[in-house]
């Protein structure tokens, strides 16, 4: 999957890779393979964007 995003990154002005609230043991924020792999070989400029609870449930506050 990350493959075929960051070819297809070369024609895009930006990449918007969603990261959900993840927390690693030493107290920092975390990204999936994906966003990793997306960060570190896309072709143009990548925005992570926090994803809210109910962004994932499809719920409004």
């Amino acid at each position: 999957m990350s493959h075929r995003i960051t070819v297809a990154s070369a024609g895009a002005a930006l990449i918007v890779a969603g990261r959900r609230i993840r927390r690693s043991a030493l107290g920092g924020a975390r990204v999936g393979p994906i966003t990793h792999a997306v960060i570190h070989h896309a072709r143009s400029p990548v925005a992570v964007a926090h994803t809210t609870k109910a962004a994932q449930t499809g719920t409004v506050p």
